[in-house]
């Protein structure tokens, strides 16, 4: 299954496609994972609008739209709901859908993967309702994160600080246009792509960063004590162009356009899948090793291993690691093209 989301999923409601977005981008999910994810969040779905009598009950499940599902009908699934579900794929599943000599009841691997993606999916919910409710403590002290803190954000606008800052962390790979179109719904609300740039430009780069912060500290108070594997890396980011900016403008070469990059340095909690801290440099002006010290330096966890590969090595970098009473293990080259750990 290589199909686009928009092909085999054009029936599922918003906040679906959300999470089907959300496993494929951010978790990096095949494609074929997230088609299964669908299938199996759909039927789970239509078994929920049955058994609450939200359709007529003559009606085959196969046959029963889930576009309608919000979260309003998912605040309403109770656990009991969910037992009821995991019963129907015990004993009523039919294992051949297409066949008039089918046996019912799926095995326990099946369930167990079925039981997977709902799992994933209210993870995903829980996750989002955090970064909301951390949204919504910095949308809240606009003086603290705004440039003009007396003037800014304090007259009724179209698009409101909570709304920006809602808006800029959900945004994917699409022009500002579409993005803007997609997140008002194409509403008479939505306001032009200039009047959003301008209000962007009122918000601290601090905004985004407590509520980073913020939403890791939520998300890791369940997490077990053992030492934590962080991976460090950094990756070049491609953003609008602007030669007026030396530190990340390119003028091309053999007629090739301008462009300019920025780059991003990142620890990765391998275990828990999450970035736990990041910096960003400007391309020209990037210093991996500096970039590392800091968030060495600045990070509370006790004791770590960290894992790097090449261009992260240097004696000052493992001086930081060890001061902090964490560990070490780095990619270099012996000078002679051999590479050690």
């Amino acid at each position: 299954m290589d199909k686009p989301m928009n092909e085999y999923a054009a029936d599922a409601p918003r906040v679906l496609r959300d999470f089907l977005t959300y496993i494929s981008t951010i978790r990096g999910k095949s494609a074929k994972t997230a088609h299964e994810y669908y299938l199996d969040l759909r039927l789970f779905f239509r078994v929920l609008k049955h058994n609450k009598g939200a359709v007529d009950k003559n009606l085959p499940l196969d046959e029963i739209d889930i576009s309608d599902i919000d979260l309003d009908f998912i605040r309403n699934i109770t656990l009991s709901d969910t037992y009821d579900y995991l019963e129907y794929m015990a004993q009523s599943r039919p294992t051949q859908q297409n066949s008039n000599h089918t046996n019912y009841g799926l095995s326990v691997n099946s369930r167990a993967r079925k039981v997977s993606a709902i799992r994933a999916f209210f993870r995903y919910l829980t996750d989002k309702q955090h970064v909301l409710e951390v949204i919504n403590k910095v949308a809240n002290n606009p003086k603290d994160y705004c440039f003009h803190p007396d003037t800014d954000f304090t007259r009724k606008r179209k698009i409101s600080m909570k709304a920006m800052l809602t808006g800029i962390i959900g945004m994917g790979s699409g022009s500002l246009t579409n993005e803007l179109i997609d997140f008002f719904h194409a509403s008479p609300q939505m306001p032009t792509p200039s009047a959003f740039l301008q209000q962007r430009s009122k918000i601290k780069p601090e905004a985004f960063r407590s509520i980073f912060d913020s939403f890791n500290e939520t998300i890791t108070k369940g997490f077990s004590e053992k030492m934590p594997i962080f991976a460090v890396d950094g990756s070049d980011i491609q953003i609008a162009t602007n030669p007026g900016d030396t530190g990340s403008y390119y003028p091309g070469s053999n007629g090739q356009k301008g462009y300019d990059l920025l780059h991003l340095n990142a620890l990765y909690e391998i275990d828990y899948h999450i970035y736990a801290d990041s910096i960003i440099q400007k391309s020209k002006n990037c210093n991996e090793h500096k970039a590392l010290q800091e968030m060495v330096d600045r990070s509370t966890i006790p004791e770590a291993l960290i894992i790097a590969d090449r261009g992260y090595e240097s004696y000052n970098s493992m001086a930081h690691i060890q001061e902090k009473g964490w560990y070490f293990l780095i990619r270099i080259k012996d000078g002679h093209g051999s590479v050690f750990w």
